[in-house]
């Protein structure tokens, strides 16, 4: 009976390691090979990809006519902005564009609003995409498209006027570059950019004229 019982407790926590695993197309996260070794499988069938490489797989790299950047090991460059042009709060949807120059052998990115636990809030995630911009030098772009009613629990902050209503919160983005090894251990360094934003909307408009 107690072999019995050892049994049973012995694939019950194999079954659960088993859910636990996270995949992506299919591969396990913890797989050289998983995201197209280009990128980290950070959820279920959600890669976090390498600078330069795009697609829910990693399976898309920028133009060789893009500009590829080399990291300094001594400082860090080429921080990510926020698109002001592609940033903007719409049908009760805030829309963050967020971009980030190539980097060679710069790792995953995270994108997240103060809670980074809650996926509507993260990128990758439901409400998160990553693309590229070819204009220029060439770009990651890290775009969210957050209902009011999900980002509320991310973190925003709204106050409210009888003239105006502001919105206020911060954007973080995480990112890691890889500089190389010592002694058979991988060296890293882990950067983590902080970009506050208000979004103001007037709600009373005054005009006075003289007749």
């Amino acid at each position: 009976m107690k072999n019995t019982l050892l049994f049973i407790t012995q694939i019950l926590i194999l079954t659960q390691l088993v859910i636990s695993q996270k995949t992506c197309n299919g591969i396990l996260s913890t797989s050289a090979s998983v995201c197209n070794s280009k990128g980290l499988c950070i959820a279920q069938n959600k890669c976090s990809c390498y600078s330069g490489y795009s697609g829910q797989y990693c399976s898309i790299m920028a133009s060789n006519a893009c500009k590829w950047h080399n990291i300094s090991k001594l400082s860090t460059n080429q921080y990510p902005t926020i698109d002001l042009q592609k940033t903007k709060f719409e049908n009760d949807t805030l829309k963050i564009a967020i971009k980030s120059e190539i980097v060679k052998d710069r790792l995953y990115t995270q994108v997240f609003m103060i809670n980074k636990t809650n996926p509507d809030c993260t990128y990758p995630g439901q409400y998160w995409n990553q693309g590229f911009d070819n204009t220029g030098t060439c770009a990651n772009i890290y775009n969210g498209n957050t209902p009011w009613i999900k980002g509320k629990k991310c973190g925003w902050i709204k106050n409210e006027t009888d003239t105006e209503i502001k919105y206020t919160g911060n954007v973080y983005i995480d990112q890691v570059e890889s500089l190389g090894e010592m002694r058979g251990q991988k060296i890293t360094r882990d950067i983590r950019s902080v970009i506050p934003f208000l979004i103001r909307f007037q709600k009373v408009i005054e005009v006075s004229y003289d007749v």
